[in-house]
Order: C-alpha cells, then sequence, then structure tokens
C-alpha cells in the first residue's frame, strides 16, 4: 500500500475528497477520522473492529469491514443463561467451582455456578440515602446536589491518550489552552469563574517526552497513568496479574518522579490501555495504590449521559443498560474510589457521532 507522510494514499485521496472517515486496508482494528481534509489515524478500542458501513467501531459479530476482508466468526447459538452456565456457550467467567458461565451471568442475583460464587462478595443496589456526596455517587445521570439540569453550566472535560512530545507541546496544547493577546503574547485560557482552563492527560510511555510532561504540568494540567508498555494484543491487559499491573501502572508514577519531577502522590488517575481492564481486579488494585478516580469504562448510557460515580454499589447491569462493553467489568464494591466514564464523541462538522 503506497503512503505519504505515513498515510495511506487512499485515505488521504478520500479525505481530500470529503469523506469523514477512511478504512485501513492492512489493519480491520485502524481507521482515518478526516480532519480538515487529512487523514488521522485512529483505533478501535479492544478487540472491536472498525465498520465503515456504520462508521463507528462495533463489536465482532456486528462489524462489516470489506476494504480489510474482515469475516465476522459465526456466533454460537444463544439459549438462557441458567442452561447457558454448564454447556459452554458464551463462556467467560470461572467459578470457584471450575464450570464456566456466560459474563452477563455474574452478580445478575441468580446464582448459575455449582456453588454461587457468581453472587459472592457482589455490590449491592445503589441506596441514594446512602450513597451521598462527597464520598459516594450512584452511577446514575441525576445531577448532584438535587440541582435542575437547567441551573448548571455546561461541563466540558478535556483530555488526551497516549505520548506527550514537545512538537505537541510547542503548537497544539499552546494553542489550545492560550490565547494571543493584542500584544501578541501568550496568555491562559480562563473559565468563567476566572480559573485557568486545563485539561488531563493520560500518558503513556513509549515516544514521550517527559520534558513537556513537566511543562505540562507545570502549567496546572493534570497528569494520569495510561500504561508503561501498551503491548498488544489488547485481551492480555483482562488477565494482568496484581504484579504486572503494577509494573505498568505504579512503575509509571516512578517514571514521572525520576524524569519529569512530579511527585508520585500527584499522579491521582489512570485509564487501561486500549480501555481493556482486568474488572474487579484492576479498581482494587488502583484503589491499593493510591490511585483516587479511573477513565476506562465505556457505557451506552448516553441520553442523558453518566455523571462521574465511585464503585460502592453497583454500578453496571447487562439486562437493564446492556453495559460493559468492554468485560470483565468491577462486580465488586470499591467505596470511594470514583469513574469517569468514557463516551466517544466524533464532531464531525455539524454532525456528532
Amino acid at each position: 500500500m503506497s503512503k505519504r507522510l505515513g498515510v495511506p494514499l487512499t485515505a488521504e485521496l478520500e479525505c481530500r475528497e470529503g469523506a469523514n472517515f477512511s478504512s485501513d486496508a492492512n489493519d480491520c482494528q485502524h481507521f482515518y477520522i478526516c480532519d480538515h481534509g487529512w487523514p488521522k489515524l485512529s483505533r478501535c478500542a479492544s478487540d472491536s473492529i472498525w465498520s465503515p458501513a456504520h462508521s463507528r467501531c462495533l463489536n465482532k459479530f456486528e462489524a462489516v469491514n470489506e476494504v480489510c476482508g474482515y469475516q465476522p466468526p459465526v456466533p454460537l447459538p444463544t439459549v438462557p443463561i441458567e442452561e447457558a452456565s454448564l454447556v459452554g456457550i458464551d463462556e467467560e467467567w470461572q467459578c470457584d467451582s471450575g464450570e464456566l458461565i456466560p459474563y452477563k451471568g455474574v452478580c445478575d442475583g441468580y446464582p448459575h455456578c455449582q456453588d454461587e460464587s457468581d453472587e459472592s462478595n457482589c455490590a449491592a443496589e445503589c441506596d441514594a440515602q446512602r450513597c451521598r456526596l462527597p464520598n459516594c455517587k450512584c452511577a446514575d445521570s441525576e445531577v448532584p446536589g438535587g440541582l435542575l439540569p437547567a441551573e448548571i453550566p455546561q461541563l466540558v472535560l478535556i483530555g488526551w491518550d497516549e505520548a506527550l512530545r514537545v512538537e505537541d507541546y510547542n503548537h497544539l496544547y499552546q494553542q489550545i489552552f492560550k490565547k494571543i493577546t493584542a500584544q501578541r503574547r501568550r496568555e491562559p485560557r480562563l473559565n468563567p469563574n476566572g480559573c485557568p482552563a486545563v485539561g488531563t492527560f493520560f500518558v503513556s510511555h513509549q515516544f514521550t517526552d517527559y520534558a513537556a510532561v513537566q511543562a505540562i504540568y507545570a502549567e496546572g494540567n493534570e497528569i494520569a497513568a495510561h500504561s508503561i508498555s501498551k503491548t498488544l494484543p489488547s485481551a492480555r491487559w483482562a488477565t494482568l496479574t496484581e504484579r504486572e499491573l503494577a509494573d505498568e501502572y505504579s512503575a509509571q508514577r516512578v517514571l514521572f518522579r525520576q524524569l519529569s519531577s512530579i511527585p508520585g502522590e500527584k499522579i491521582r488517575g489512570l485509564r487501561s490501555a486500549y480501555l481493556q481492564t482486568a474488572g474487579s481486579n484492576f479498581i482494587e488494585f488502583a484503589q491499593k495504590e493510591g490511585f483516587a478516580w479511573d477513565s476506562s469504562y465505556a457505557t451506552p448510557r448516553n441520553d442523558p449521559p453518566l455523571w462521574p460515580y465511585t464503585f460502592d454499589f453497583k454500578t453496571f447491569d447487562y439486562k437493564r443498560w446492556g453495559d460493559c462493553p468492554v468485560p470483565p467489568c468491577p462486580t465488586t464494591p470499591a467505596n470511594g474510589f470514583w469513574e469517569v466514564s468514557y463516551l466517544r464523541r466524533i464532531f464531525l462538522r455539524d454532525k456528532v457521532q
């Protein structure tokens, strides 16, 4: 495939002709977002596949991508959860007694394992009377404080994934967070309350320039962990042990301290590589290591969207909300640990997808 500046010529041509997206012929998880006529590489989360006909990433059974020659696997026949627990349909979760059950049967209120381990230590339904701010928030769309939506300002969270480079800092980030005055000087952009506009940077190690990290942090932005290796396949991140998680995220705090002079205790948030976590083990590890919040879990609940919530009570429910697009998701409680749920939106001219 012919390329120019690292971009396939087909993608460049399609974007110039007005397309919003372009597919990658060599990788079914890669696609290009056309930004002012130029293709920018993006990647689908976990093991989802780019589906050109739908202009979004879909699971491996629903995706259609003829450009890369993708052929979806033939799904196994579906059976009720009570039957599936012992016959190997959609097996993803192992009971303490050894058998495998569908992941959607874990903590659904009904035992499917012979030893009932699938209903062990499950988070309870959220009780708004017991779950109160500032240390607890139910996973719902209720505006905190009992306020009406019209009574609160619009809140915009700005965040970036991956490596931080000096060239990005000198050009892109300076333009976003600062404005040029009449005297041709750069000054911080301010929120309506007078505070400077800042963002959160989920930094991965490879290609990162730690001088840029230090400069971004010194200007009031937040730095969060996003793994050291970020190795493929993405499914690997669902089975990491506590030691392996520490090697990726806790050790990254050490790098920030040694190479950017950022105190380890100031790295309070994290996002799992490829948005693929180890479920309850991931949240338990993060809380144990002193992290305060995470932003790895996608949600289909977006109208209205979820507010940040804590893991004190049940946060995911297959039957009610169709939650947890990238399993496993946490099922055990983690009091006071916050989640800023991930909702992908792509802005295309006057449309949002």
